[in-house]
């Protein structure tokens, strides 16, 4: 049960910061932090989906996001490349940081 409250405040708080932000950096940074709360609470599962939708760079009408959002590219490709690690895939955790936290 306490789960399910965590992924619903989660789910609310990424509501609230993309309506506050006249850029599309709030829905970024929404989309960011539910995918680190899901990864916290052991469902990398779910969050996968999230962080890829982070490093794809759009926004939920389809526009690229503001360069500002760039930043969390960095921190978002880290944390799945985790993911994958953990599950074993080694040569998808590479890919994702070759593509998108490489310097």
């Amino acid at each position: 049960m306490a789960a399910v409250k965590a992924v619903a405040f989660f789910q609310r708080a990424r509501e609230s910061r993309a309506a506050c932000s006249p850029t599309s950096a709030g829905e970024q940074e929404g989309d960011y932090n539910l995918a680190r709360g899901l990864h916290q609470m052991g469902l990398p599962h779910l969050a996968v989906p999230v962080y890829e939708k982070v490093l794809d760079g759009k926004t939920r009408a389809g526009v690229p996001a503001a360069p500002a959002v760039a930043s969390l590219a960095f921190e978002a490709a880290h944390n799945l490349a985790l993911i994958y690690k953990n599950a074993g895939a080694l040569s998808l955790a590479r890919d994702v940081l070759r593509a998108h936290a490489t310097v």
